[in-house]
This record gives structure tokens, C-alpha cells and sequence, in this order.
């Protein structure tokens, strides 16, 4: 998971900077992309079948643990692609 995750389009992002427990949110499983104070948070689904990161909230973090409220919310947003993307599976 972490090769399929951390090279994009040539541009390497370290595999400690990924987090894939940031804990169960509305029934998703919540992930981070983290780099010092910033945070993206989406979750794993598909598009047409084929793997894909839905980055759904950025937030910066000020505390040691992750604001629960940003959490929910990259999880609710997440949801909604089933209807707004195309071939999207959450």
C-alpha cells in the first residue's frame, strides 16, 4: 500500500508521512498525509475498480492529537463521492 500511495507523478512523499490509522470515522477508515503542521485526511476507495486516496479535508493541526471534528468531516465528504464521481466507490 505505502508503493501505491507514495509516488505520484514522480514526486516521492516518505511513507512515515503516511498515516493509515487515524481511527474509524461515520464507518470509514480515515488516513493522513502528514507534513509538519499540515495534515490531508481522506480515505482509500475506487474509481472504476482501480485504487484510489480521496483526499477529502486539509486542516493544520496545532495539537499532538487529531481534532475529531476534522476527522468526521473528511469522512462525510468522502461519502459523497459515490454520487458526485463518476465510477466512485467509498
Amino acid at each position: 500500500m505505502e508503493k501505491m500511495y507514495c509516488t505520484m507523478e514522480n514526486v516521492s512523499i516518505p511513507p512515515k508521512k503516511l498515516n493509515f490509522d487515524e481511527g474509524r470515522h461515520d464507518g470509514l477508515q480515515v488516513w493522513a498525509f502528514k507534513e509538519k503542521q499540515s495534515r490531508v485526511y481522506g480515505v482509500q476507495g475506487s474509481i472504476n475498480a482501480k485504487r484510489t486516496f480521496f483526499a477529502t479535508n486539509v486542516a493544520v493541526k496545532k495539537a499532538q492529537k487529531a481534532d475529531p471534528g476534522d476527522l468526521s468531516k473528511a469522512s462525510r465528504l468522502a461519502q459523497k463521492a459515490n454520487r458526485l464521481v463518476a465510477g466512485a466507490r467509498v
